[in-house]
């Protein structure tokens, strides 16, 4: 279902501690490194210092049924968390519409980074 890794380095006290977080996306942070590795779309590679905050923003997302001779569409709110790069570019983690649980999630992430949380939703 959903999959981060979540890798502690030297600033926590059990050094190479391996910390599996499931989330929706293959994202991986590995402090004993100081990279990340995303793999939504294109494989992103970086460096964790890069990271400036993390973005939960909500989209309004609308569907259509593909069946033959159907016409109907339906209509849902989706959250998605990004990645705030200093640069500003924004790195995608997980989309998905469980609002509670994002924030869980986006919440344990920024924790683990020591990086602000924007919460636009």
């Amino acid at each position: 279902m959903l999959g981060v890794l979540v890798v502690i380095g030297r600033p926590f006290s059990w050094e190479g501690l391996k910390f599996w977080l499931r989330i929706k996306s293959s994202c991986i942070f590995d402090k004993s490194t100081g990279r990340y590795s995303q793999h939504i779309g294109e494989y992103v590679i970086g460096r964790l210092d890069e990271i400036y905050a993390l973005q939960l923003i909500r989209e309004g997302m609308r569907s259509s049924d593909s069946g033959v001779g159907s016409s109907s569409k339906s209509s849902f709110i989706s959250y998605e968390l990004n990645l705030v790069l200093a640069s500003g570019k924004r790195v995608p983690v997980l989309d998905h519409s469980a609002r509670d649980q994002i924030r869980k999630d986006a919440d344990t992430i920024v924790r683990f980074l020591d990086v602000p949380l924007w919460d636009n939703i």
